[in-house]
């Protein structure tokens, strides 16, 4: 503890062993006046009054400046701060007191400081967010826009197919008919009165001929006469309003009005023969299906036909196999075959069952028409249902045998009727035509001559509707 001075009312409180001199003219923070009303005050206040003490000596008093220091923090900032050396120097502890107090400032600002900097920090971040997100959102609205244009390309493609494909089966504006001399019409058969009726084309049927070719492969630049017979000739008519398919069966035999032409595909005559021979006056492929198409149209009052499919034999076991095979049930036993007992032709079996001719019979070609009108009628209760799963189905079975065919069919017709037999096929029905057979001793072939009424009568039927 140092010395007092003279002055009787300071007390001086030494931190140091050697003190430099005190100038009296230089407030000290280390003196405290005892007369000053604010420092009693003080002293008064706190809870230990023995804060200064009387030495005893009457040299002065000793302060307990730790003490003060403590209950000043206390009594004004609710805590207090620690002092790392136990100074008895007044000026030391008020130095730590503004160090602390300065501390505490810097610290609250410096915190502000942080808050401030974290929260830009936060925005900065989610401003990131937004930019990040913004750029997801328009990389996934691309997306949707491309798939969805996508989808509406080929919706659209798919819908201008289908009213291609009906357009072009559906096709009358050349409309003409070459009607019996007994029949009243105008406009060119648009429109015709028969037994007291008035009866309008009706021009929302579709309409495309199979054609079945005695050849084992179809023939190309055939020699006149070697291009093959068709041996199978089936009308396929489509309401595309009712969805009902009508099929016209027409005899092989049937007597009529073919065009001829020689090797270099010149135009010969029109002779009355067997419409199935109008197939091999032709090349084997295009020509001799065109011709053969126009025989058919001939037939029926030169109703347009607006497109074909031929097959040759070795495509109708391809077709079979495609569909699982086809379930018959034979209506006569021949070869393998027994009247009455079901069975699923597959493989070979197909053809056998719908070529078998017995040459010895006249009329035989009626028994194996039964035969081929059992078929296609099993083969279309299959290929329905069959495309309703799988709308692939046609166009399988299309692919699969087009080395064995030639076909007007176009991808259009395709989609068009595949489409609706997949899901508006109302019903089938097969219609046949009457007649009667002839021989012909001089060169051992058959012919088979229609019945005109009812013939007239059946083709008013499928392509007319009464109006009045």
């Amino acid at each position: 503890m140092s010395e007092p001075t003279n002055n009787d009312n300071k007390i001086v409180e030494n931190s140091d062993s050697n003190l430099e001199p005190q100038d009296s003219s230089v407030k000290d923070d280390s003196i405290i006046d005892i007369d000053s009303d604010e420092n009693l005050e003080f002293i008064e206040g706190s809870e230990d009054p023995g804060f200064i003490k009387d030495t005893g000596e009457g040299t002065g008093f000793v302060a307990d400046w730790d003490a003060i220091e403590k209950n000043y923090q206390e009594a004004n900032f609710g805590h207090h701060h620690h002092h790392h050396s136990h100074s008895s120097s007044r000026h030391h502890s008020s130095s730590s007191h503004h160090s602390s107090s300065g501390k505490h400032h810097h610290s609250s600002h410096s915190s502000s400081k942080s808050v401030k900097h974290h929260g830009s920090k936060k925005k900065d971040s989610k401003k990131k967010d937004k930019k990040k997100w913004s750029k997801k959102k328009k990389i996934l609205i691309g997306i949707l826009i491309f798939f969805l244009a996508i989808i509406i390309g080929t919706l659209s493609a798919f819908f201008i197919m289908r009213w291609n494909g009906k357009k072009e089966l559906t096709n009358y504006d050349n409309l003409n008919l070459m009607l019996p001399e007994w029949v009243d019409c105008r406009d060119g058969g648009w429109v015709i009165y028969y037994k007291g009726h008035e009866y309008a084309f009706n021009d929302n049927i579709a309409t495309f001929l199979f054609m079945g070719i005695d050849n084992r492969k179809l023939k190309k630049n055939a020699k006149l006469g070697t291009a093959g017979q068709a041996d199978a000739l089936y009308l396929m008519t489509y309401d595309v309003t009712t969805k009902r398919m009508r099929v016209l069966c027409i005899n092989r035999d049937t007597m009529t009005d073919i065009s001829r032409y020689d090797e270099a595909g010149n135009y010969i005559d029109t002779k009355k023969t067997q419409i199935c021979l109008a197939y091999a006056f032709g090349d084997g492929q295009k020509t001799s299906a065109e011709n053969e198409k126009t025989a058919v149209q001939r037939f029926i009052y030169n109703i347009p036909v607006n497109a074909y499919y031929a097959i040759d034999l070795s495509a109708i076991k391809i077709l079979n196999d495609d569909v699982g095979g086809v379930p018959v049930k034979p209506e006569y036993t021949f070869k393998e075959f027994k009247k009455g007992v079901p069975v699923t032709l597959k493989g070979d079996m197909a053809e056998t069952f719908v070529r078998h001719r017995d040459i010895r019979l006249m009329d035989d070609n009626l028994r194996r028409m039964e035969c081929q009108k059992q078929y296609i009628r099993q083969f279309a209760s299959r290929i329905v249902p069959a495309t309703r799963s799988n709308l692939n189905t046609p166009s399988k079975l299309y692919n699969h045998s087009q080395k064995y065919t030639v076909s007007s069919l176009d991808p259009s017709m395709v989609v068009y009727l595949a489409t609706d037999l997949a899901f508006s096929f109302n019903g089938f029905e097969m219609i046949n035509t009457k007649g009667t057979y002839k021989k012909v001793p001089e060169d051992a072939s058959a012919e088979f001559f229609v019945k005109e009424v009812p013939f007239f009568e059946t083709i008013l039927d499928i392509f007319y509707t009464q109006t009045r």
